[in-house]
């Protein structure tokens, strides 16, 4: 899993391979302006899944009505 805030590691641009774990858990990354310490048990990961909505859908380009399915064949490949 990627975890990144622009908002807290704004302006820091990191280096690849700088980067350490101390024998507390803690993890340093350095990059040119700076860099972070934090330790893995502090993330919280997130699980919400957001429900998918589908408000229109288009076959080559020209409205398609849909309901709760839709069928298409092999040929209708042009789809947004």
């Amino acid at each position: 899993m990627n975890y990144y805030s622009s908002a807290l590691f704004s302006g820091i641009e990191f280096y690849a391979k700088v980067g350490c774990r101390t024998v507390d858990g803690d993890m340093y990354f350095g990059g040119r302006k700076g860099f972070i310490r934090f330790h893995p048990d502090s993330i919280i990961d997130k699980s919400f899944i957001p429900p998918v909505i589908i408000t229109s859908f288009r076959k080559f380009e020209k409205p398609f009505p849909f309901g709760n399915e839709v069928e298409l064949s092999h040929g209708d490949n042009f789809i947004s």
